[in-house]
């Protein structure tokens, strides 16, 4: 696994010294493959903060949001199966199954 976190312009643009590493990580095959792959990722983090509230803490300390973040994952690990095992989303048909 590689860094593959997006530099902002205001990173990438600075009049410094310190703009050179990042240019660097920018250069490296490593990074290019790791931007390819984030979406699938981001895309979890997305459907699990919006469909599934994980953008807001229920439950007091960090123990109650342990198992908010757990309760969640296994949400969406159930929904993937589902998915799998039929062919059917939650939000969308397969026109496999018509």
């Amino acid at each position: 696994m590689h860094s593959a976190i997006h530099l902002m312009k205001s990173r990438t643009a600075k009049k410094d010294v310190n703009k050179l590493p990042w240019l660097e990580l920018v250069k490296t095959p490593q990074y290019q493959a790791g931007l390819k792959e984030r979406y699938k990722i981001e895309r979890k983090f997305g459907e699990a903060k919006q469909g599934h509230g994980l953008g807001r803490c229920r439950y007091l300390g960090r123990f109650g949001f342990a198992v908010q973040a757990f309760m969640t994952a296994i949400m969406l690990n159930l929904k993937r199966i589902v998915k799998i095992l039929t062919g059917v989303g939650f939000k969308t048909q397969s026109t496999a199954l018509l």
